[in-house]
């Protein structure tokens, strides 16, 4: 992530708290967490988001906090931590957003993203089993250079059993620069149009709101 974005730069808590009080002061019922990784938060400083997520959650009023781009790798460190202060603060978590991109252990690891995806999974169903109002938003590559059929079918077997509440679906474009552009096994426009519709009618039968990106 650092090479797309740079160095890791989170603002201290107390200036994320009074920006907070600001905005419940001036009637914002909708509060965003957002930043390139969230769930990096504070690593250069000497914190982390689970601190931050205690002092807001001491904010008084009547909001709702979404988290954004909460990557897997974090929900894994934080996992207890996480799920301690979502559970003692339900009424205050509007939606965290997890991108898991895709079911698949190889695929991921062709994105250059390592996490274990089944131990990821794990946490989220207990999540969703435990904390069930607050929704889960998630983002998923369609199409990605080498990922096969079957590779395809075990995303979709993933959006199946989380059934998250909103997902973004990602149809794969090339973009110069990245590792990903000069990969070799490039999928065809038709079987990236196939597997958005599949992607789709999945998100339609569990219940999932998607918008596709990139047809």
């Amino acid at each position: 992530m650092h090479y797309a974005t740079g160095k890791l730069k989170s603002k201290g808590i107390a200036d994320i708290v009074n920006r907070l009080r600001q905005n419940v002061s001036a009637g914002d019922r909708l509060i965003s967490i957002r930043g390139e990784d969230t769930g990096c938060y504070g690593l250069n400083t000497g914190t982390n988001i689970c601190e931050l997520l205690e002092k807001v959650c001491e904010v008084p009023g009547d909001y709702k906090i979404i988290l954004h781009d909460f990557n897997p790798q974090w929900i894994l460190r934080y996992y207890l931590r996480l799920k301690e202060i979502l559970s003692c603060n339900i009424d205050r978590f509007d939606r965290i957003t997890v991108p898991l991109q895709s079911g698949s252990q190889r695929v991921l690891e062709a994105m250059n993203r390592p996490y274990p995806i089944d131990e990821v999974t794990k946490c989220l169903l207990d999540y969703r089993r435990t904390l069930p109002t607050i929704k889960l938003k998630s983002h998923f590559i369609i199409g990605f250079p080498t990922e096969t059929d079957g590779e395809f079918e075990i995303t979709k077997a993933l959006v199946t059993l989380i059934r998250p509440n909103l997902a973004s679906l990602h149809v794969y474009a090339d973009r110069k620069n990245t590792p990903a552009y000069i990969m070799p096994q490039k999928i065809d426009w038709e079987t990236k149009l196939r597997r958005a519709s599949e992607l789709e009618n999945v998100c339609r039968t569990v219940g999932c709101s998607y918008n596709t990106l990139g047809i």
